[in-house]
């Protein structure tokens, strides 16, 4: 990666289509999270910059990533944000979390989006490795990728969002709106809470309380969610969760085929397990891969 005026470090991230690389910007002489995607034309890279330059200009929160500067280089969309070298919520989760900082993180979260929200600007990819964490072991929370929000009046692009946190309207192909942000939202502290991947199913009794709160921002329709985040934060500071006890995240990453393999392999060294055995051992390490 080569980006006239940043000196790229290493990188930090990567995705189908983009790479973030922890980067000096040179003329302001300070380190960014410079992120690079590389997009068919340079149509495409101007329009991508259009956009970016729009988010660029909401209003700071102290919960949503800054975005410095954009720019293009060729048929390459850069943007240079503040480095939150914290991680991300998914990797603090492995290392659990306690419920006052879960409920916390909801908090600061539902403030970032109704501070979107009411400057007409929709993330529509609120998940758990989307928001990331200030280095440091009191890290403030904050709300990534918004250089690819969805902004009221203005036609959408290719669609947003990530399998699993997708709202039943964006699944069906629509527009994300400010409720399709708490839908995922409620999805992210279902996660946060149970351990549980994303899904609508009733939560395990030792966290029942949380039901009736989860089930007005998963509510199938728009028109039946709760309608802010500040909404969300009154009702749930009315219900008795400091108690609770967050479970260990489960595991959501594929196995892949070889993994399984390679265990079943191993026990081929002990004896020849036959087609049955093989098949149970598949389920134990899937099983086991769920957490």
């Amino acid at each position: 990666m080569n980006i006239p005026g940043f000196k790229a470090h290493r990188r930090i991230a990567r995705g189908d289509a983009s790479e973030v690389h922890l980067a000096t910007d040179l003329a302001k002489n300070r380190l960014v999270a410079l992120k690079v995607a590389r997009l068919a034309d340079a149509d495409s890279a101007a329009a991508r910059l259009r956009h970016a330059s729009r988010t660029m200009s909401l209003p700071q929160h102290p919960h949503i990533v800054r975005i410095h500067a954009v720019g293009r280089h060729g048929a390459a969309l850069w943007i240079a944000m503040e480095p939150l070298l914290g991680g991300h919520l998914e990797a603090r989760l492995s290392q659990g979390m306690a419920m006052a900082e879960v409920l916390q993180t909801f908090r600061a979260l539902a403030a970032a989006l109704d501070h979107a929200h009411g400057q007409g600007c929709v993330h529509g990819d609120v998940t758990p490795t989307n928001i990331v964490f200030r280095a440091g072991p009191a890290g403030a929370v904050a709300l990534a990728d918004i250089d690819q929000a969805v902004w009221a009046g203005v036609p959408a692009g290719k669609p947003v969002g990530t399998v699993g946190y997708l709202s039943p309207e964006q699944v069906a192909g629509g527009v994300p709106g400010p409720r399709s942000d708490l839908y995922a939202l409620g999805l992210v502290l279902r996660r946060m809470v149970t351990g549980l991947g994303p899904g609508v199913a009733p939560l395990p009794k030792r966290h029942a309380v949380l039901q009736p709160f989860l089930d007005k921002l998963l509510a199938p329709e728009p028109a039946q969610r709760l309608g802010s985040g500040a909404e969300a934060v009154a009702l749930l500071a009315d219900l008795p969760v400091e108690g609770l006890a967050p479970s260990r995240p489960a595991r959501l990453d594929v196995v892949a085929t070889s993994e399984i393999e390679m265990v079943v392999a191993r026990m081929d060294g002990l004896s020849a397990p036959t087609a049955a055995r093989r098949r149970l051992t598949r389920r134990r390490v899937r099983r086991w891969a769920a957490g």
